[in-house]
Order: C-alpha cells, then structure tokens, then sequence
C-alpha cells in the first residue's frame, strides 16, 4: 500500500475522501479534536494528512510536529482504515523519513 502526504493546496479535493476515516479516527479520541478543527489545521500546515492506498484511499493519518526547546517530535494524532492494523511497519516507516527530513528525533503515537 502505497502512503501519500497530501499537502494543504490538494486538501481541498482530498478531504472527502479521506473525511470517513477522519471520522473513525475522531471516535476513538476524548473530544479533544471536531473535523473542523482538523481541516483548519490542516489548511494552516499545522498539522499533515496522510492518505494510504492503492488507486483508491483506504486508510488516512494525522500527523503534527511538535516544537519543543531542545528537539523536535512527530506526533501521529490519529489514524484509521487498514494501515492501522496491516503494514504498520511500512507506514510508520515513511512517516518516520518524512519525520527525519523535518528535523524531528522521535515519533509519538496517540491513536
């Protein structure tokens, strides 16, 4: 399966398809996060969408860089669909490339 970061100027066309899993993601958290405040985040590059698939997606991350005084973290937020329980190696993976190349030393997950 292959994981695309999709960056705020594609969001427009994405964020339907990649809403269901936002959606499922958003249940299994404590309120902390409504779909509008992730789009909005995600439109300011606060936080990144990433979309798992083949030709269709079938699964959908969130993750957010977090700024602390002596490092760098990425946080994955969220995620939901098949990567969560198949290729999680993989997409852990390239997000931790992603994460690396943003100057991050760690990768934390949440949910």
């Amino acid at each position: 399966m292959k994981l695309f970061l999709v960056t705020p100027d594609l969001l427009g066309d994405i964020w339907f398809a990649a809403l269901p899993f936002i959606r499922l993601a958003l249940k299994t958290g404590e309120g902390e996060y409504e779909e509008k405040d992730i789009f909005d985040l995600l439109m300011r590059g606060k936080m990144q969408l990433w979309l798992g698939g083949d030709k269709e997606p079938v699964a959908a991350a969130i993750t957010e860089i977090r700024e602390f005084p002596q490092l760098r973290t990425c946080v994955v937020q969220m995620a939901a669909g098949e990567f969560v329980t198949k290729n999680s190696q993989d997409w852990m993976g390239r997000i931790g490339e992603w994460a690396k190349s943003q100057g991050c030393v760690r990768i934390e997950v949440f949910g």
